[in-house]
């Protein structure tokens, strides 16, 4: 772990939870008296934000456009994050450089998969990670997840990633468990964890990794 500050990154595919485990994630790590950064890979900076507009709009585009807008927001995003920390500050991030492999080489079947393997591991080195969590679910409880999504989040999940074929995002599931073992062989600490549990089941399991992993 980083003696300023440190890295904690939750991903995994549509729908898992990430974004409620990190809001609950945050407010603890508050109450203990840190100093938190809390942001998202697909955006996360001024230019990034800007970038995500681009990637989640329903504009027809080729894997390798995708795979060079995400390695841009990549970037920007891990200079911010190597700052923040040198400055003390716990930086809690909505997605991770997996994503990559997960949404380019696997859903969008990019042609060039060294081209995708070699961004996520510059990615990786760029973050720096200190723990990467993955959500792991079956196809049945995401379906569950994602049908609820759209009939009480209809504006978000009518973008480019939300709306694709049943096939891509099962590829997309692939994908996360085939980056997992990537980055686990380029020496990242990465947990993977069942998320089919409740909330409340999924954050205990969250808390006893980051007691156990990061916060000895």
């Amino acid at each position: 772990m980083n003696n300023t500050g440190f890295i904690i990154a939750i991903d995994g595919p549509d729908g898992s939870g990430k974004t409620t485990q990190l809001t609950l994630l945050k407010e603890w790590l508050k109450k203990k008296g840190y100093k938190i950064h809390s942001t998202r890979a697909s955006g996360g900076t001024p230019i990034g934000e800007e970038l995500r507009k681009a990637s989640l709009s329903n504009t027809d585009r080729s894997a390798e456009v995708d795979l060079y807008i995400s390695l841009a927001m990549h970037t920007a995003l891990g200079n911010d994050i190597r700052k923040r920390i040198k400055n003390g500050e716990i930086v809690l991030v909505d997605r991770s450089p997996l994503s990559i492999i997960a949404y380019q080489n696997f859903g969008s079947q990019l042609k060039d998969q060294k081209s995708g393997y070699d961004a996520c591991e510059k990615m990786l080195k760029l973050w720096e990670i200190d723990l990467l969590i993955v959500f792991n679910m079956n196809k049945f409880e995401l379906n569950v997840r994602n049908n609820r999504r759209r009939q009480t989040h209809k504006t978000e999940t009518t973008n480019y990633y939300e709306k694709r074929e049943p096939e891509y995002k099962q590829r997309v599931v692939n994908g996360y468990k085939d980056g997992t073992r990537f980055a686990k062989r380029l020496g990242v600490r990465i947990v993977a964890l069942d998320a089919n549990g409740t909330i409340e089941q999924v954050y205990a399991s969250i808390l006893q990794t980051i007691k156990t992993s990061i916060l000895k």
